[in-house]
């Protein structure tokens, strides 16, 4: 089966400019029915992993703080997310620029680190989280017109 699940999605950008992109989407998520609906609701995914730097590895001089998602990430899931949006912010605006694109209304981030420093094979999921695209746009400062500046 396929990994992704591709979506082309037509905009008016106005003075008779159309754009037809192609969107890719990672999964459907099935809606409880309601009494008095006639079919369940489908709501479209994203899914994305933020990939941890191991704390022991040596930090590059004046670079990024190094923070342990395993101890954090329980407790402070707020705190590894903010550190990873300043680390990383064109990162999480992509993905986020790229989820609304796609029409998704579900983007689910994870959080990955390796079993061991020295394996580069073997990963474990620390943790998982959903946001709303149009939402998390709203928290990390991402206007849905600067999206389209770039066209």
């Amino acid at each position: 089966p396929a990994s992704v699940a591709y979506r082309y999605r037509k905009f008016d950008l106005g003075n008779d400019i159309n754009l037809v992109c192609r969107t890719e989407l990672h999964g459907i998520v099935p809606q409880n029915k309601k009494k008095g609906d006639a079919e369940d609701e489908e709501e479209y995914m994203t899914a994305f992993a933020l990939n941890e730097i191991h704390p022991f590895s040596k930090a590059t001089p004046g670079g990024p703080p190094v923070m342990n998602w395993r101890d954090k990430i329980d407790s402070q899931r707020g705190a590894v997310l903010a550190t990873e949006l300043k680390n990383n912010s064109f990162k999480l605006a992509k993905w986020t620029a790229q989820s609304i694109l796609a029409g998704a209304t579900q983007m689910k981030i994870g959080f990955v680190s390796r079993t061991s420093p020295k394996n580069a094979y073997e990963h474990v999921i620390l943790g998982t989280q959903f946001y709303r695209p149009k939402e998390f746009a709203t928290q990390i400062t991402l206007s849905e017109q600067g999206m389209w500046a770039i066209i």
